[in-house]
């Protein structure tokens, strides 16, 4: 058994490491090592292998931060403007209702709404200490 492995750098400089893994014997139709190493994809990959473990893990797939318009901070602050002065967080029933009421807050995920309450909150308390 052999195994082949390859390192490469994606687009953003991080070392990825590509391999694949056949059985190649003296009297094996499957090909030569060379055929084996030519049929292996080199470049940018969603697999890397560990350094310790040898393990191959995927690539967690980040999504961009998407800023709050002007419309969507009135639409919360409108809302939740109770939940902003006494400190108390907004349960999902809350958000699914804000979201039915604005539909401009459908885009965004009852979390990241309720995040925002959150760090509304955090920015009022820090204003106020002032």
């Amino acid at each position: 058994m052999i195994i082949v492995h390859f390192v490469a750098a994606d687009d953003e400089g991080d070392m990825m490491g590509l391999f694949r893994q056949d059985a190649v014997t003296a009297g094996d139709e499957s090909g030569s090592l060379e055929e084996i190493i030519q049929d292996i994809p080199i470049g940018p990959s969603s697999a890397v292998v560990s350094k310790k473990s040898h393990k191959v893990t995927k690539k967690r797939d980040y999504s961009t931060r998407q800023p709050w318009t002007v419309e969507e901070k009135t639409a919360v602050l409108e809302y939740f403007k109770d939940h902003i002065w006494s400190g108390v967080t907004p349960n999902k029933t809350q958000v699914e209702e804000a979201q039915k009421m604005f539909p401009i807050l459908i885009q965004r995920s009852w979390s990241n709404i309720k995040d925002f309450v959150i760090a509304e909150r955090r920015r009022l308390i820090k204003k106020l200490q002032k």
